[in-house]
């Protein structure tokens, strides 16, 4: 497929990182310049993350690296006709490639800041995106108006799992998120939920993401590459596998 941005599947391609069809045509499709600064537009068929909005001198939102956001999307393995949470819409990129390759969902995205929504909803009328409802909010509560969802995602890095993402999660779902152990290190895991009360999580790729606005307060201990959690109460629990 040719597109705006077929040099960049093309080079997604080569690493082996992008093979499924879906997902290259979304990537040529998808105008990645439309979603970052204008001053680093230029760069936007680069494989590397890019400053996508700033508020008084400081970038407070980036258009993450896109094998990354690639690698995030397939580790949920996404069904048909599945319901996603995605929290961290920034300026859009990422929640419009899930959402043009896979058509057949319905996604819900949550960003931190109101002036981006309204980006990212320009950037998604822009693309004839509608299988996105996105509103502003603490994307850590999920959004239990919606629950429950099938997968969830999430492109900023909380400090532990959110507890309201695992509630919201159906039995049998996957969460892939970055996980805040310190400002320089922030793994994705992915998480599967086995029954109500338990999660069983593993470290799939190493990457350094924005910390989750408020939610930042402690450091994740990643005690080994594979961890299995249990609700109690309002919370989540590390629990050994012996």
């Amino acid at each position: 497929m040719d597109g705006p941005s077929k040099v960049l599947a093309d080079e997604l391609n080569f690493m082996g990182i992008l093979k499924d069809k879906r997902l290259y045509d979304a990537v040529c499709k998808i105008n990645r310049r439309d979603f970052v600064l204008p001053k680093y537009r230029a760069m936007a068929n680069y494989d590397r993350v890019l400053p996508s909005w700033e508020e008084d001198g400081k970038v407070v939102s980036t258009s993450t690296q896109p094998s990354l956001a690639i690698e995030m999307i397939k580790l949920l393995k996404i069904p048909e006709k599945a319901k996603i949470l995605d929290i961290g819409t920034g300026t859009g990129y990422a929640t419009a490639i899930m959402a043009t390759a896979y058509a057949h969902v319905s996604i819900v995205s949550i960003e931190w800041l109101p002036s981006l929504v309204e980006i990212a909803l320009e950037n998604f009328r822009k693309y004839g995106i509608s299988n996105v409802k996105i509103h502003s909010g603490d994307g850590y509560i999920g959004c239990k108006e919606q629950a429950p969802f099938d997968r969830i995602i999430s492109m900023v890095a909380p400090s532990d799992i959110s507890p309201f993402w695992f509630k919201q999660l159906e039995v049998g779902g996957i969460l892939v998120s970055p996980i805040f152990v310190n400002s320089m290190y922030t793994p994705v895991i992915t998480c599967e939920k086995t029954s109500k009360r338990e999660l069983i999580c593993k470290k799939s790729i190493d990457a350094v993401f924005i910390p989750m606005e408020q939610h930042t307060d402690n450091s994740f201990s990643m005690k080994i590459s594979e961890m299995r959690f249990e609700l109690s109460g309002n919370r989540l629990i590390y629990k050994s596998f012996h």
